[in-house]
């Protein structure tokens, strides 16, 4: 996690990004020979492999992690769902149009967009009172209502990017309408969320779970917005994949029973007082968050924490939480929270985390008078006082024959306070009852209501729904983008270098971390032949280089991995040049190998010199004169010290095994 977040992508060029991605085909606008359409873009090879493997570890995290009940629903959902659900009443944003072109504008996001580029202007001179106006304007921007967006155009003077006037802002719904049927006479929507989808499974899924609740339900598939005005690549598109979750749990006990998992978790938080304010994000455990009552419950806490070890598993750099302020918040939502990461067009939603508490349910259940409802079982059973229906089955359907099932509907369904007060009437007189288009007269004796105290062994209940929502193609974009990066060529290194050097840099470190010299051996360049001589008289040894010591670029004989590359006819002449004693015939009755010869050569070329570390030399970029040798002895240290007239003190100033002093030339470079 980050110590900070940035206001913008660091060392991020666009243009370059769009070329890559254009050129390796990631993705592409569709139908682009017929002049392409807004929003519908097509994923090429690269693109569809990361997309695969997005949605394969997207299922693995979640799907298989926490055994959720997965189900692939229909795009194609009746108008009657949505009506219900309140989609086709607040399912819109809000559209302006240019007053002389008729170009559209979705409001909102062209206030932002506006406002951004009037604080980014060095010419346009705004006082502080002005600045702080429009950043509130930003933030604000996203819950607006109508009026308050005329206010806002009114007040700042917004024209259209030809500089003309808006029209009136008015709502804009996004969902595709479409007649389903050769008839036409049926309307239906392409889905603008999966949502509905796995809701409208939930008796399904609770049997399926054997009636254990909590439970979640996942689906992962294509949704369709007809955006006001599609731009930013896949950013806001007309078609894109979603993966959600529909987690099912009891409205009186949200606790989590593995929040302690991600309790400790830091995250960037930007509750919905803190924008109020004007002010940044904050970095605090979702623990803390949870206890302050800042994110409403645990559930949706651990969800959160969730997201977070997703985004940051695949990649992600920059990523914070903002709450949704009370007038941005879906009609469905009672606590909501947008992970949104940093791309080159600022903050984007990507996860959409919401409590949905038991609106979709509730509403379904109403409307197709089916019970959308868990059974929780009371560890003692209860006295509980509560209402008790008395309803006269025979005599209804005598008095109002085909019309008695919407009676019966009707009196069971009808609420407590309402059913008590239809109870004093009927004490009184006969009561007619409106259900549809008729009136249906209702008589004492057909029904009774009453609280009664009745000992109960458990209760059922609408669940409440917790639901993160991720826009797959949002999160792949923003994804490429914060990793993306150009490598530099070897001029902008050297220029970035500045000819700056180490203390140390005689001593070469390439590939020192993989040699096999213990942790107080010391490599050190002897570029001196008189201290070549001291430390061969103290080691009272008779080699004399470079024959009998393996140099840079083959100065002596190859390497094994070099020799046992070689034929043996080629060994010979090196045995001929540097060890004329080692036998070299492979026939007769004691046969030798290649690796016999290989072994004696090197055994005999090493002699009293065994102590020098001869493996993988050939690969270092010493110099050709460079030595390296292992000493084991102080005094020779000392000697090769002052004839240096150096006064490093090893093993700080020389490179040690495993990492002491500088990090090799690899980790360098990584």
């Amino acid at each position: 996690m980050t110590e900070s977040l940035p206001e913008k992508l660091p060392n991020f060029k666009r243009p370059d990004f769009e070329d890559t991605c254009k050129r390796r085909f990631l993705y592409g606008l569709g139908f682009d020979c017929y002049g392409g359409v807004g929003g519908l873009y097509d994923f090429g090879p690269v693109g569809c492999q990361v997309k695969a493997n997005f949605i394969n570890l997207w299922r693995q995290h979640f799907v298989i992690e926490e055994n959720m009940l997965e189900v692939d629903t229909t795009c194609m959902t009746p108008e009657d769902v949505f009506k219900v659900s309140g989609h086709t009443q607040k399912f819109t944003d809000v559209m302006v149009q240019d007053s002389v072109t008729g170009d559209l504008h979705r409001i909102d996001k062209y206030l932002e967009e506006w406002g951004e580029k009037k604080l980014n202007d060095k010419k346009a001179k705004l006082t502080e009172e002005q600045r702080a106006d429009i950043k509130k304007l930003i933030i604000t921007a996203d819950g607006m209502s109508i009026p308050e967006f005329k206010e806002a155009i009114q007040k700042f003077d917004v024209k259209s990017p030809n500089g003309n006037a808006f029209t009136e802002p008015k709502d804009f719904n996004l969902m595709f309408p479409t007649p389903i049927g050769p008839a036409g006479d049926r309307l239906g929507y392409l889905r603008p969320e999966l949502a509905q989808g796995i809701l409208l499974n939930f008796k399904r899924l609770l049997e399926f779970n054997a009636g254990n609740m909590p439970f979640a339900g996942a689906a992962i598939g294509s949704a369709f917005r007809n955006e006001i005005a599609p731009r930013n690549n896949l950013l806001r598109v007309r078609e894109f994949t979603l993966a959600e979750i529909e987690h099912f749990v009891n409205p009186n006990d949200k606790n989590c029973v593995k929040f302690a998992q991600v309790a400790n978790l830091e995250a960037w938080l930007w509750p919905k007082d803190v924008q109020e304010a004007g002010k940044e994000p904050i970095k605090m455990t979702l623990g803390d968050a949870v206890s302050k009552g800042i994110i409403d419950n645990e559930t949706l806490g651990y969800f959160m924490g969730r997201t977070m070890m997703f985004v940051e598993m695949i990649g992600m750099k920059y990523v914070r939480f903002r709450q949704h302020r009370c007038n941005e918040m879906a009609h469905y939502a009672s606590d909501c929270w947008d992970a949104e990461c940093l791309s080159s067009f600022g903050w984007v939603e990507c996860v959409g985390l919401a409590d949905r508490s038991c609106y979709d349910l509730e509403n379904h259940g109403k409307a197709r008078n089916t019970d959308f409802v868990a059974y929780e079982k009371f560890p003692e059973p209860k006295i509980v006082n509560e209402l008790d229906r008395d309803i006269k089955k025979g005599l209804v359907n005598k008095t109002f024959k085909k019309d008695a099932p919407a009676v019966l509907t009707y009196l069971t369904n009808l609420p407590q306070v309402e059913a008590l007060e239809l109870d004093k009437k009927l004490d009184e007189a006969t009561v007619t009852i409106a259900i549809g288009d008729g009136n249906f007269p209702v008589e004492r004796g057909m029904v009774k209501f009453a609280m009664k105290d009745k000992k109960v062994e458990g209760r059922n209940y609408i669940p409440n729904v917790i639901e993160p929502s991720f826009g797959v193609g949002r999160l792949i974009y923003t994804l490429l983008e914060q990793v993306y990066f150009v490598r530099k060529s070897e001029e902008e290194e050297t220029k970035e270098e500045g000819g700056k050097k180490r203390a140390t840099a005689e001593l070469k470190t390439e590939k020192q971390a993989d040699s096999d010299n213990d942790n107080n051996s010391v490599r050190v360049k002897l570029e001196n032949n008189d201290i070549l001589s001291k430390v061969k008289n103290e080691q009272q040894t008779d080699y004399d280089p470079p024959t009998d010591i393996m140099v840079e670029n083959g100065g002596g004989i190859p390497t094994r991995k070099q020799l046992e590359a070689m034929k043996v006819a080629e060994i010979r002449e090196i045995v001929r040049a540097h060890a004329p004693r080692v036998r070299t015939d492979t026939g007769g009755k004691d046969r030798r190998t290649k690796d016999d010869i290989i072994s004696d050569l090197l055994t005999a070329v090493g002699g009293a010199t065994a102590e020098l570390k001869t493996e993988k030399q050939a690969d270092s970029d010493y110099d050709n004169n460079s030595l390296r040798v292992k000493l084991e002895n102080n005094d020779i240290l000392s000697k090769v010290k002052n004839e240096q007239q150096t006064d490093y003190d090893p093993p700080t100033d020389i490179m040690v095994e495993n990492g002491g002093g500088i990090p090799t030339r690899k980790q360098l470079e990584a």
